[in-house]
């Protein structure tokens, strides 16, 4: 989107509020569209424009609530069921047809999947990092909870099997998340660290979180913790693509040295962060000890060295 490109133009001075309103307004109306076809993608626009212009917007509330009901309705509404009436003829006794009908059914399963990843790509985008909403935040967290709990009850969730696109998404969300709401507390943060990598350099390096000293706050890290412990238990699996054992690996490390150390500051109970911290040192003391290849191996140690010295 064009706009997304212009922001110092349009919210520069007065002149140009009447312009950044109009975009606001267009943009909120075409994600509201009834074409459903046109909103999967008009929606995703509107995500975007919100991690960029969320925090300025006078009436937010009304777009962010707007962005999460047609999210909400995309990405776990009723699926539409691939079966007899797209797929097979039980009377049939024509192998071939049968077999196309299959195909059909996985290929419909894979473009949902697709999909329902995109927009788990779009809710991080839609988070501002320098000043993140809330409700972004939070149905985000429960967004990947619902996908990745065995015991979840949502159609797409891990009660049918993860593939390993999905756990790379997952993976790569919660890092994201990571890095956008826990920030360098040193006045020599480095500008070039990007939202999606682990970049830790300094040894003395402090952390701190932009969002509110409070309850709230420990609770969202908490999740983004316990969602971790979902994520990497299905992740860490020796049967795993090589790159989703490294993602698993280079997430844990992320976890102990920037979520875990703002925990403890912000007062959460001693006893859980020396549960959370045996967690994560005894996944990757698993990982050297299933010995899976020695690249695994390798990223394994190197997280250790780090954690423990």
């Amino acid at each position: 989107m064009l706009s997304l490109n212009c922001k110092s133009f349009l919210l520069r001075d007065e002149h140009k509020a009447a312009v950044f309103d109009k975009v606001c307004k267009r943009v909120l109306d075409e994600s509201q569209r009834r074409n459903k076809k046109y909103v999967k993608l008009s929606v995703k626009s509107l995500g975007k424009f919100l991690g960029v212009y969320g925090y300025v917007l006078d009436d937010g509330d009304v777009y962010y609530d707007s962005y999460l009901e047609t999210v909400e309705k995309l990405m776990f509404g009723k699926p539409k069921q691939a079966t007899d009436e797209d797929a097979m003829d039980t009377d049939s006794d024509d192998d071939e047809d049968d077999g196309n009908a299959q195909y059909s059914k996985r290929v419909k399963l894979e473009q949902a999947e697709s999909y329902r990843n995109s927009l788990l790509e779009n809710l991080i985008l839609s988070l501002n990092k320098d000043e993140p909403e809330p409700k972004i935040i939070n149905y985000l967290n429960n967004s990947i909870s619902r996908i990745f709990d065995a015991k979840s009850s949502e159609p797409n969730s891990s009660t049918e099997e993860l593939t390993y696109r999905t756990k790379l998404v997952g993976l790569n969300i919660t890092t994201q998340e990571i890095n956008k709401l826990i920030v360098k507390s040193s006045s020599q943060a480095n500008e070039k660290d990007h939202d999606g990598d682990v970049n830790i350099d300094d040894d003395d390096e402090k952390f701190t979180t932009n969002l509110p000293n409070n309850k709230q706050t420990v609770e969202i890290l908490a999740t983004i913790f316990q969602n971790y412990q979902t994520i990497s238990k299905q992740c860490i699996a020796k049967d795993n693509l090589q790159n989703v054992l490294v993602s698993t690996i280079r997430l844990t490390k992320l976890i102990v040295l920037k979520l875990l150390p703002v925990l403890k500051e912000l007062k959460e109970e001693a006893s859980e962060d020396k549960k959370r911290m045996k967690y994560c040192v005894d996944l990757l003391n698993g990982v050297k000890v299933d010995k899976v290849n020695s690249v695994v191996v390798k990223e394994a140690e190197i997280a250790l060295d780090e954690i423990l010295n």
